[in-house]
């Protein structure tokens, strides 16, 4: 079976989704949170969730093979994260979960 990738930063949400993820789907599931250099996560603690400062070797073999998912899911869309999204294999499903706040930092909204 395949996996499904999913890249998120760390906020508070992401330790329910893993445990909503795992009670709720039998789908197989790897969970990669990135962090900026010298940075500890603050909220996500899960022991499944694989911690990567962004960009360093050890997330690019966290994330390993693109084309061995069959789904990646970006959960929270950052402006660091467009170029991943754009490289990523045409093969695979690309899922966008959006959580509300990265809407509301796009600068379109900053004159209302």
């Amino acid at each position: 079976m395949q996996k499904n990738l999913h890249l998120s930063h760390d906020n508070y949400f992401f330790d329910i989704f893993i445990r909503n993820c795992n009670q709720f789907t039998s789908q197989e599931n790897k969970f990669v949170v990135y962090i900026e250099k010298d940075v500890q996560t603050k909220h996500v603690k899960s022991n499944q969730a694989i911690i990567a400062e962004w960009g360093s070797q050890n997330f690019q073999n966290a994330v390993g093979d693109l084309e061995k998912y069959k789904a990646v899911y970006i959960h929270f869309l950052t402006p660091k994260l467009v170029n991943f999204v754009l490289k990523l294999p045409h093969s695979v499903t690309l899922v966008m979960v959006f959580w509300g706040s990265e809407v509301f930092s796009l600068k379109v909204f900053f004159k209302f």
